[in-house]
């Protein structure tokens, strides 16, 4: 999100930690004047991904997906 920003572009973040996710957009749009917009996306929930694509009001040019995955400690 930083490069792209950085290039000027806009940014959509989407993840489970919307608090994480202000934090970062308002680095992002003070750092970088461009418009970035958060929303919640829980990407385990499967059934949730077409509806959450069809909500976005702008729909991205290009996605970088990242997932963590904690496995059996």
């Amino acid at each position: 999100a930083r490069i792209f920003a950085a290039e000027k572009y806009d940014v959509i973040l989407a993840a489970r930690n919307l608090a994480q996710l202000q934090i970062i957009q308002a680095d992002l749009q003070i750092r970088h004047q461009v418009d970035v917009s958060i929303t919640y996306f829980e990407a385990a929930d499967f059934d949730s991904h077409f509806d959450f694509y069809h909500a976005l009001t702008v729909k991205p040019d290009i996605v970088i997906c990242v997932f963590g995955h904690l496995g059996s400690q």
